[in-house]
């Protein structure tokens, strides 16, 4: 599938094309998306990216940006404020930033929570976030992120915090605007599976670089890097006789800190096939295959 980019977004050695109703999702390690301050997540880079109009979230100490982008963020609650009905909080955006009428942002708001599958939105306007499962929070969320009609919308591990079966409804929403609406998602998670399910497109980032990047079916079918191999190992398989007959790859040593990272390729402490090169030079994410990159020098 042939990258359609919006905008390309450069965060060390990551660039990411945003592609046109498609989505994109980043498979993060503990040590980028953990370790580092919230600011400074690859989401961050990308909602920092996407100006000028600038929105401060309730609850989470962050700023967001909009031009074509929107957050869908991972904390709902958090990211709602308690004070204020949930009609109010989308009207809001509409107020700020289009030039409708109290009156008609209202009625906006309104439709947008029905898009989302809020039931009898015209009465649960005048509801607070407290009274709302986490599920609807999250599709309060997504209504707000959808008030500035963005092109592009950052998923910073939206079904983290839900049981199983909200998460897959949550999912079925995003997927139903994406074909409605033709948006575009960063898909930020480490569920792996759910990654399989709603990506076109998937990036592997390891202490902050990105390691390899293919077609969600490319990427599932023939990892390469030795990263994405022992990440992919590490997904639990229900199948009992499936999972006996498989193997785990267990790596070695402890994650580098992002402030002091290690010389040449990031993961070559804890890699089995590193040498004397990889100390030396940090390997460039190279086309290997049609859409498919890796940076690994043993790749070729």
């Amino acid at each position: 599938m042939k990258l359609t980019a919006q905008e390309v977004i450069k965060m060390k050695s990551v660039n990411i094309g945003a592609v046109s109703a498609d989505a994109l999702a980043d498979v993060s390690g503990m040590a980028f998306d953990r370790t580092l301050p919230r600011e400074e997540r690859l989401a961050r880079f990308v909602k920092r990216a996407v100006n000028p109009y600038c929105f401060s979230v309730g609850g989470v100490g962050v700023k967001i940006e909009f031009a074509e982008g929107g957050p869908s963020l991972q904390d709902a609650l958090a990211a709602l404020n308690p004070t204020m009905t949930i009609g109010n909080q989308v009207a809001e955006k509409l107020l700020i930033h289009t030039s409708m009428s109290r009156a008609e942002a209202w009625e906006e708001a309104g439709r947008l929570l029905k898009l989302v599958g809020i039931p009898n939105p015209e009465k649960r306007m005048k509801q607070y976030p407290h009274e709302f499962s986490g599920g609807q929070r999250q599709r309060i969320g997504i209504a707000r992120a959808l008030a500035v009609e963005p092109e592009f919308i950052v998923c910073d591990e939206p079904i983290s915090a839900l049981d199983v079966s909200i998460q897959a409804q949550v999912i079925n929403t995003l997927e139903s605007l994406q074909e409605k609406l033709g948006l575009s998602y960063l898909f930020v998670s480490h569920d792996l599976s759910m990654v399989r399910h709603i990506s076109h497109n998937v990036g592997v980032m390891y202490l902050g670089c990105m390691v390899e990047r293919a077609p969600v079916h490319e990427l599932y079918s023939n990892m390469l890097h030795p990263y994405t191999q022992a990440l992919m190992s590490a997904v639990p398989i229900p199948d009992p006789d499936i999972a006996a007959a498989s193997s785990r790859i267990h790596l070695s040593g402890d994650v580098p800190t992002p402030i002091d990272p290690p010389s040449g390729c990031r993961f070559r402490a804890r890699c089995p096939y590193a040498t004397e090169q990889c100390a030396q030079e940090r390997p460039e994410l190279r086309e290997v295959a049609p859409d498919h990159f890796v940076a690994c020098h043993r790749i070729k």
